[in-house]
């Protein structure tokens, strides 16, 4: 019996360690920012055919190094080559009659008046692929680093809600994990009626670019203590 009261005072003792024990969440929240696409990229081609596919190989490089020059006069813009196809047409019976192919430049820049000059001026000897609005790298690191503090604000306020639900006094951040997630951009992009004859005219395009979702996340470790 004398045993008891001395392992009461034990327990005593022990219970203050116990409670000041914290308590590890594992949390995540955002921050997001609705931004104006102000990149453009589009996509033109030259298709052909010939018997030869060397003399094939050829026509499509004359017009693409065409193509180059045009985009040289407007110094705003990149271009580059994106691709090179070619593919051998038979005849009913399987026998090789001639070789197709197809050779694309890519268009990029944040000036959308001198873009879409430049795609109407390419659209004289080329088609139009594909056009797409999406936000500039710049502007996207930019507003990173505006989100980052909102999020890890959302993050503390709802680790401080969990502290007085659960009585704890202090709140330290254990781990702090950042990462994006953009959804895709809402766009409604004007297509370009395609023109394969050099005297052919496209209408000048009304391009809408659109938005972005730009979401910035944040998980991590607190504990309450």
């Amino acid at each position: 019996m004398k045993m008891l009261p001395c392992l009461f005072a034990l327990l005593c003792l022990l219970a203050p360690a116990v409670q000041a024990e914290g308590v590890m969440l594992n949390l995540n929240a955002s921050a997001e920012r609705e931004l104006a696409n102000d990149e453009f990229q589009a996509t033109l081609y030259v298709e052909d055919k010939a018997s030869d596919p060397t003399i094939l190989a050829e026509r499509l490089n004359r017009q693409l190094a065409r193509a180059v020059a045009v985009a040289k006069g407007f110094p705003s813009i990149t271009s580059r080559n994106s691709g090179y196809n070619s593919w051998p047409l038979y005849d009913k019976n399987g026998k090789l009659q001639a070789w197709s192919a197809r050779a694309s430049l890519s268009i990029q820049s944040r000036n959308m008046q001198q873009a879409g000059e430049l795609t109407v001026q390419l659209q004289r000897f080329m088609l139009l692929s594909s056009v797409d609005f999406r936000v500039s790298e710049q502007l996207r690191r930019e507003t990173e680093q505006q989100l980052i503090p909102q999020a890890i604000h959302s993050l503390r306020a709802q680790a401080q809600i969990a502290a007085r639900a659960l009585d704890k006094a202090h709140i330290a951040v254990r781990e702090l994990t950042l990462g994006q997630n953009t959804p895709p951009p809402s766009f409604r992009p004007v297509m370009l009626k395609s023109a394969a004859m050099e005297a052919a005219a496209p209408a000048s395009p009304d391009w809408q670019a659109g938005v972005s979702l730009l979401r910035l996340e944040v998980s991590g470790k607190v504990e309450l203590l």
